[in-house]
């Protein structure tokens, strides 16, 4: 071990006495070493502990970040394949269209419960025609609706149905044309992952009370729709475009999968179809219900509905 010694004098006077007063101080290279070495390593665990607060800290920013990412997907509506978004939020419509221009609205449901209002018992629907819609609202939370009244589109020299803005909706189609072309739909425009149907009971009914809760009484106005006795193109009544979604009060009434029994023994029994909501002959409300033999008219058309299987 080496050793420096300094000698240091130090004059004191005391009066008029002078003593010099003579300290040895004696430094020891060890200590100096080891105190050197205890400072970088003091520095050293600073410096990991700082490390170690800045990973933890970007981590848990990159796991908010996450978080936020999978929150937001998760309160979106599912994506169908061939489909992209167009605008509006899921409180006041969610809206998507696929790559020919076919237009649909998002309808939120609750824990998956959908609506029927039955304001006349003879009123039903055929539920295992709605056995596979059910199913997926109460999976999926929610369904899309078609946003215009059904209008023709050709493929491949084929008119098939389809939900456009400003074109000629369909009319004058019986019940089983309505539903078997509301039914291929999906079929004809190659959806992979999702399927059309005719709208049924519960559909439009879900549908109303959801358009109700942000636009007060929109299901039983009587001065919204089309009324004119002249059809519009669809989605050009200004005052009938509600949630993103149009034409349900007036323009054309709507055929529906739900029925209407006129007796109720088997032997006489009669069976028509329930179509819904106001048109250009009728001043009703979104709400209203008519049945119709499976015949055809003027006034009525169809719309479609858009599912998960």
């Amino acid at each position: 071990m080496s050793k420096k010694v300094f000698i240091i004098v130090v004059a004191t006077i005391v009066l008029l006495v002078s003593a010099p007063i003579i300290m040895v101080i004696v430094w020891d290279d060890e200590s100096i070493t080891n105190s050197e070495e205890d400072t970088d390593i003091v520095k050293e665990n600073a410096m990991e502990e700082n490390t170690v607060k800045e990973n933890t800290v970007e981590e848990s920013i990159v796991e908010e970040n996450i978080t936020e990412e999978n929150t937001v997907e998760e309160d979106l509506p599912y994506m169908p394949n061939g489909f992209s978004y167009v605008e509006g939020e899921v409180e006041t419509g969610y809206t998507i269209a696929d790559s020919y221009g076919n237009t649909y609205v998002w309808v939120p449901v609750e824990n998956g419960e959908l609506i029927r209002n039955i304001d006349i018992s003879e009123c039903v629907e055929i539920e295992n025609m709605v056995t596979d819609f059910k199913n997926s609202v109460n999976q999926y939370k929610g369904f899309y609706i078609a946003k215009y009244e059904s209008s023709a589109y050709s493929i491949n020299n084929k008119n098939v149905s389809a939900t456009m803005g400003d074109r000629t909706p369909v009319n004058n189609v019986n019940y089983a044309i309505a539903y078997e072309t509301a039914n291929n739909s999906y079929k004809e425009f190659n959806y992979s992952d999702v399927v059309t149907n005719l709208i049924n009971s519960y559909a439009w009914d879900t549908t109303l009370a959801w358009i109700d809760k942000s636009n007060s009484n929109y299901s039983t106005s009587t001065n919204r729709g089309n009324y004119s006795e002249t059809i519009n193109p669809t989605g050009a009544t200004e005052a009938d475009i509600v949630n993103n979604i149009c034409d349900l009060a007036g323009n054309l009434e709507e055929w529906t999968t739900e029925g209407y029994l006129i007796n109720n023994d088997t032997v006489n029994q009669q069976f028509f179809r329930i179509i819904r909501g106001g048109s250009v002959k009728f001043n009703g409300s979104a709400l209203n219900r008519s049945y119709k033999e499976d015949g055809s008219d003027y006034n009525i058309g169809f719309r479609m509905i858009l599912y998960k299987t």
